[in-house]
């Protein structure tokens, strides 16, 4: 998969379930990752890597926690916030399910 852009699709009809997933996570809590490669999403200066649940911030290294609890951990503190508030950022038709 080549390096895709942000506004590019999220899906791709190779995701392994735990893409699928992850995707499905973003979408369903409101925010749009933007895919990096095969194996990478990324938000804002989060990248998650689902397959292994690695979450990694742009200016630190991998957190020691993993998997979307993690994820959700993180983008909390990114946000300012104790919960993750529900996400207005639009996501394509084609990428929701």
């Amino acid at each position: 998969m080549k390096r895709s852009s942000k506004q590019g699709p999220i899906r791709s009809a190779s995701d392994c379930p735990e893409m699928t997933e992850a995707i499905d996570w973003f979408i369903r809590h409101g925010y749009r990752p933007y895919r990096v490669s095969e194996h990478q999403l990324k938000w804002r200066r989060l990248s998650y890597y689902p397959t292994s649940g690695t979450v990694r911030p742009d200016d630190a290294p991998s957190l020691r926690t993993k998997g979307l609890e993690a994820l959700e951990r993180a983008m909390c503190d990114l946000l300012g916030e104790t919960s993750l508030p529900v996400g207005m950022e639009p996501v394509p038709a084609s990428d929701a399910r």
